[in-house]
């Protein structure tokens, strides 16, 4: 594994965590989907005593974290029907184009594919749109919330107040549903 000088693993609470000592500048923590596997990378060099007291003072948010990501696993549907999702495509565009009409924005490009940790992307430079086929088993209202939060990404690409003020200009109970996407 390039980059990683080594790994081990350690049981805190409930949970095992992977440890990772690598070539990188900072700690990072993750429960990574959909196994809800925590994953821990810490700089080369980086002391076990700090990683130990660090995994210690985090063990709440970890069991909450696990949690979180093992109930999403199981309300997500594991087969996926092709023909299921042809269909929401073609029932999406026209909601996308009301929303682009509403706005007074156009994505030069949508795609759609599986994402494991996002409900959609904007690449704000080239306007292109991406959508996760997950949406496809979500109910209408989070994914018209979807499409104005990724077409709001066009004039603002990150998450300042003046992006929160379009988005609830356009879905003024964008905190409801971006609550019932994200907790299952």
């Amino acid at each position: 594994m390039k980059g990683i000088s080594e790994i081990r693993h350690y049981q805190i609470g409930r949970q095992q965590v992977v440890v990772m000592w690598k070539n990188v500048r900072n700690v990072s923590l993750k429960v990574a989907p959909p196994d809800a596997e925590v994953r821990m990378s810490v700089p080369s060099g980086y002391p076990e005593a700090k990683v130990l007291e660090l995994l210690e003072s985090k063990r709440d948010w970890i069991d909450k974290a696990v949690s979180k990501v093992k109930k999403r696993a199981e309300a997500t549907p594991t087969k996926h029907d092709p023909a299921i999702l042809r269909a929401w495509i073609e029932e999406f565009k026209p909601m996308l184009e009301k929303w682009e009409q509403r706005m007074g924005l156009r994505a030069a490009k949508v795609s759609f594919k599986m994402m494991t940790s996002r409900w959609g992307s904007c690449r704000a430079s080239t306007r292109s749109l991406t959508f996760n086929l997950m949406l496809a088993y979500k109910p209408q209202e989070c994914v018209e919330y979807v499409i104005i939060h990724e077409l709001a990404h066009i004039v603002h690409p990150n998450h300042s107040p003046q992006f929160w003020d379009l988005v609830g200009r356009y879905c003024p109970d964008y905190r409801r549903l971006r609550h019932l996407l994200n907790n299952p």
